[in-house]
């Protein structure tokens, strides 16, 4: 990656700080919202009750916004570098693969931005606080995707190992 441009090693640069900031927060998210519950009913730890659920869910908020963020940010980068790089996808498996799984991952995360996040980024920009809602919220997207942040970090570590060793490089036959 010695000869791509200056401006594709900015976005390779930006790329990887957000790409960084992305998976610190779903890691922490994820420990967070598992700290909720025990057992796998979804029954609340004791320090939860009625009196704190608000300020307990409203908590919540800046690392979702915080995730969020960085999931675009980190999106465009990296668009923004395999674009400009000019290293071709058909001799850098290693850029392939990291693309296909970013691809794959970008849909799945969009539907639950939109759908689940949606209301704490309201909460944020706005305080409407409803703290069973929000809990709703965390109970249903658990539900509906309950190992997708473990599978999101893993995908993570991958891109990283691509990234740094970059295997499945095509030789130049010169």
């Amino acid at each position: 990656m010695e000869n791509i441009s200056k401006i594709s090693k900015i976005f390779l640069f930006l790329g990887a700080v957000f790409f960084s900031v992305f998976f610190g927060a779903i890691v922490g998210r994820t420990f967070l919202e598992y700290n909720l519950f025990h057992g796998i009913h979804f029954e609340l730890n004791g320090f939860v009750n009625a009196q704190n659920l608000s300020g307990i869910t409203q908590s919540f908020a800046p690392i979702i916004v915080v995730t969020v963020i960085s999931f675009v940010l980190y999106n465009i980068f990296f668009i923004g570098f395999v674009s400009t790089s000019g290293l071709s996808l058909k001799n850098n498996g290693w850029l392939f693969i990291s693309t296909v799984l970013l691809i794959a991952v970008l849909p799945i995360e969009g539907f639950l931005i939109v759908k689940y996040d949606k209301p704490y980024i309201d909460m944020a920009l706005w305080g409407n606080v409803n703290g069973q809602y929000l809990l709703d919220n965390i109970i249903a997207r658990f539900k509906a995707f309950s190992s997708f942040p473990v599978v999101e970090a893993l995908i993570c570590v991958i891109v990283t190992y691509f990234f740094a060793f970059q295997p499945l490089k095509k030789k130049n036959e010169a």
